[in-house]
């Protein structure tokens, strides 16, 4: 079809061998053109209609404070079959745009260094079954000046993209998406934890990363520089250019997989996507969170997140001060938390995992208690109290007690020496909840089904009367 371009109900979208997809209005808006951008991030996700039709959903974030202009409207997103042939250049209108502060802009007393907008583009297209995947990918010149871990970032474009495998369509997956939103805040020199979680509707196992983000577009046509601002090395390529794409450079000491540096150093849990370090050195960071999915041991597809994270000083920080009464027993409900903080800007507001909202706990049970305290200033302390019975505990390497496969998928199988005098086995999940309890006999072999229990790492407890065995066990679904 070379480059033309069909209008329909003034949304407009290009198309090379059209017969292969057909796109389907989702919204109405009008074209904008744009020069020059402050991209701070973004992600695109998918939903599986049914049929071979998928809907896209693109988040983008920029820096509402800089000077760049608005969001594209509409935005080039090209998709490429698995011979990097163009299948389609579609021109996908603005849809909502929000302005972000969350928290940050009252609890660390400042908002221009915390304002984002998010601009939200949605589409649907019906494909056809490839062998391999689909590349949906949208690019965009520049990222703001002063990020402290990329080379030239006021130069460093930003690829936004997702791959459709054939595995997704086979089986009309839903891509997992992520459940956190921008701003992103670290308190520097601090030892912190942040949650990155993404939520999957089909159930699948995750697995988190950190991964090298992709630069993309560049500063032609601009500014009397040679060339057009649609090329590829342009501020907005139309159509985006085709993969492999070009990752961003990061800065000495930095890396994909060590993008934040610190010291203890910042990782992510593959398990919970959860972040935890120290950055000392203030500033803005870029680093890009791949989730990968699994689906009966198989990857059936990843999608990525490119961020940005503010490291700033903060204000004395909520403590929370725990007085904490173990349990007596295994089955005794005799356990108590009392908590008297200090720091932040009192009074406090206390908000529990399990809906209480008070300072204080009682007549519980062993296990995990996650609590948020939060300060009349919206800053707030995320923390979890483990009550445990005061008994002795033992490795299942050390005691000679086998499990197997691990990880496992539907079901795993357990050995007890005839030595091991436990009579109950039972099972935690990450945040110590009980999800499973069996009574046993030593010396015998259990097979202990997986079907109703939580992806994720796993607690495997064999209980004596005076000691504990304990072994992680991997479950993906």
């Amino acid at each position: 079809m070379g480059d033309n371009t069909l209008k329909m109900h003034s949304i407009s979208f290009k198309m090379t061998n059209f017969p292969k997809a057909f796109l389907l209005l989702i919204s109405l808006f009008v074209f904008t053109p744009i020069n020059a951008a402050h991209i701070t991030g973004g992600t695109i996700g998918y939903e599986c209609i049914g049929n071979g039709i998928f809907k896209f959903t693109m988040k983008i974030y920029r820096d509402c404070a800089g000077t760049g202009s608005p969001f594209d409207n509409p935005a080039a997103i090209s998709i490429y079959d698995d011979q990097v042939d163009l299948i389609y250049n579609l021109d996908v209108p603005l849809g909502t745009v929000e302005v972000l502060t969350e928290n940050a802009e009252e609890c660390y007393g400042t908002s221009s260094d915390f304002c984002l907008e998010e601009g939200i583009y949605t589409f649907q297209v019906n494909l056809s079954l490839l062998s391999s995947f689909y590349t949906i990918a949208y690019q965009r010149c520049c990222r703001i000046p002063g990020i402290n871990n990329v080379v030239s970032p006021e130069s460093t474009g930003i690829t936004i993209t997702t791959e459709l495998t054939s595995l997704a369509m086979s089986q009309c997956n839903d891509s997992p998406e992520f459940n956190f939103t921008p701003p992103f805040v670290f308190c520097s020199s601090v030892d912190a934890q942040f949650p990155f979680p993404a939520i999957d509707t089909d159930g699948d196992s995750l697995v988190y990363a950190f991964c090298t983000p992709f630069s993309g577009g560049g500063f032609a046509g601009l500014g009397g520089n040679p060339g057009s601002q649609t090329d590829c090395d342009g501020v907005r390529p139309d159509p985006a250019c085709p993969p492999p794409f070009t990752e961003i450079e990061f800065g000495p000491a930095f890396s994909g997989s060590n993008p934040l540096g610190g010291a203890p150093q910042v990782t992510i849990d593959p398990l919970t996507g959860t972040i935890s370090g120290n950055i000392v050195v203030q500033g803005q960071y870029v680093a890009g969170i791949c989730v990968t999915e699994f689906r009966n041991g198989q990857v059936i597809g990843t999608i990525r997140q490119d961020i940005q994270i503010l490291v700033t000083n903060c204000p004395p920080q909520i403590e929370p001060n725990a007085n904490i009464v173990q349990p007596t027993a295994i089955g005794a409900n005799d356990g108590a938390i009392t908590l008297t903080p200090q720091g932040g800007t009192p009074p406090y507001t206390y908000e529990w995992e399990s809906g209480e909202t008070t300072n204080n706990l009682s007549n519980l049970p062993p296990g995990s208690y996650m609590i948020t305290v939060i300060d009349t200033e919206n800053c707030f302390y995320v923390g979890t109290f483990q009550l445990d019975v005061n008994l002795n505990t033992s490795t299942f390497e050390e005691a000679d007690i086998t499990f197997f496969p691990n990880p496992a998928y539907s079901k795993f199988e357990i050995f007890i020496p005839p030595r091991i005098l436990a009579d109950e086995i039972r099972i935690r999940d990450l945040r110590g909840k009980i999800v499973y309890r069996q009574r046993i006999t030593s010396g015998s072999n259990y097979e202990i089904s997986l079907e109703n229990l939580p992806q994720g790492l796993l607690i495997i407890e064999l209980l004596e009367q005076n000691r504990i065995y304990n072994g992680k066990l991997l479950h993906f679904k």
